[in-house]
């Protein structure tokens, strides 16, 4: 069982009732970061859950200049007007935020 199993176990037993609670769920890791496998399958599980989320990869390695990117993406979700943000799309970056 995979780490994350165990810990999301009671997320993942009503999906529905989470993605209720959750305004946002998001993740973003680079292709050549460490935990780039776990965070894809994360995602994977999280999708077989339907548990709804944002997951955003990068090409750049694992520079601070991610953190400020990720920030930006993250908060302009997080604050948009209207109903949550729920989604299994995984997002491109903007230009915007780069």
């Amino acid at each position: 069982m995979k780490p994350f199993a165990l810990t999301a176990r009671h997320s993942a037993a009503d999906p529905e009732a989470t993605n209720d609670k959750l305004k946002l769920l998001w993740l973003g890791v680079c292709k050549a970061d460490f935990l780039y496998k776990q965070a894809m399958e994360f995602d994977d599980y999280l999708k077989g859950k339907k548990i709804e989320h944002q997951f955003l990869v990068t090409e750049a390695g694992h520079p601070w200049m991610n953190a400020r990117h990720y920030l930006a993406e993250t908060l302009q979700l997080y604050f948009k007007e209207g109903p949550p943000f729920h989604s299994n799309a995984v997002l491109a970056p903007t230009s915007a935020s780069l």
